[in-house]
């Protein structure tokens, strides 16, 4: 056998060995009746990054109602505008009315709360 054989038949040893001992520290990482829950962790990052994407149109909608006090728009414009489906233009609206932030008139149009302007 010659020198390049044994360098390289030392090199697979060694990755075998590497290899042997991740896989020995992963599977003693947790018991085998209670595997790490995958689908746990990606269903929090989804959620988080949901809740992420909401927070960053909620400041863009005060930012933007603060910019132009006499900004008035009805349900379906606020949706057009910001580009995202019904269901959640309403809540986000419901919850910046809530926080009295804004204002709905008779005539179903959000406006900027009088004591904001």
């Amino acid at each position: 056998m010659s020198k390049d054989d044994k360098k390289r038949m030392k090199k697979v040893h060694e990755v075998k060995r590497r290899e042997v001992a991740i896989d020995r520290q992963v599977n003693d990482s947790f018991p085998a009746s209670d595997p790490p829950s995958w689908s746990g962790a990606i269903s929090r990052v989804a959620v988080s990054a949901e809740q992420r994407r909401i927070e960053l149109l909620a400041r863009r909608v005060r930012a933007e109602y603060l910019e132009m006090p006499g900004l008035c728009l009805t349900l379906e414009q606020a949706q057009r505008l910001w580009s995202v489906e019904r269901r959640t233009c309403k809540a986000l609206l419901k919850s910046l009315t809530d926080d009295r932030f804004l204002h709905r008139t008779e005539r179903g149009l959000f406006v900027l709360r009088a004591s904001r302007v």
